[in-house]
């Protein structure tokens, strides 16, 4: 039931940052979108901030068993996530190899951020990506920032009245912004797809 010539890759927050590491090691994919994404493969994080602090995980990814090279978080004080992140991204200069190389991406990537994001720095993340990628020579890449959106800017609508909408303000931007986010992205999302499967076929028939 799966068309092989129409392979894709989509995530978001955390899983964006696994979508486009996974991107650059399958040349399959034809389309690859990342809501709030990441140009970095970070450290692991361990919610029990005493083993965060005297046994720090080792990365987030691993390949054959062994982890791949990580960006690490800075052992100063900071207050909340956003900051750890913008602090630790500060020190990437030191972990050159921690970048996900976007370049061996062989689709055009799609990224939704942020910029109000109250997680990480979503859009100077894709920003990166993109800069990344015109230097090196590597996929077209799209970014749609939402001035307003925050962290839950990407993902399917949903209507006002669901149990969960509420939540779509609590990691950046008020609910609705978030929502209206959702709405274009979303819709932008299902046209990239069409038109990457679209040229895929039209490659094939030829």
């Amino acid at each position: 039931d799966i068309d092989s010539d129409k392979l894709a890759v989509i995530g978001t927050s955390k899983g964006a940052e696994a979508a486009l590491i996974i991107a650059t090691r399958h040349p399959e994919l034809r389309a690859v979108t990342a809501g709030m994404p990441s140009s970095v493969a970070w450290q692991g994080y361990d919610p029990n901030l005493l083993k965060q602090i005297f046994t720090p995980p080792d990365g987030s990814w691993s390949l054959g068993g062994e982890p791949i090279p990580f960006l690490p978080y800075v052992r100063d004080y900071v207050d909340g996530p956003l900051e750890l992140y913008e602090k630790s991204l500060a020190e990437y200069s030191n972990y050159p190899e921690a970048s996900i190389p976007i370049e061996m991406v062989g689709a055009p990537i799609l990224l939704v951020c942020g910029e109000l994001d109250a997680i990480w720095p979503s859009c100077d993340m894709a920003r990166q990506i993109k800069e990344r990628a015109t230097k090196r020579q590597g996929p077209d890449v799209t970014i749609l920032a939402y001035e307003k959106a925050g962290h839950a800017g990407f993902g399917v609508p949903l209507k006002p009245d669901h149990s969960r909408f509420s939540q779509l303000g609590t990691i950046g931007g008020t609910a609705e912004d978030n929502n209206f986010a959702r709405i274009d992205s979303w819709a932008k999302t299902l046209e990239y797809l069409r038109a990457a499967f679209e040229v895929q076929q039209e490659h094939v028939g030829n």
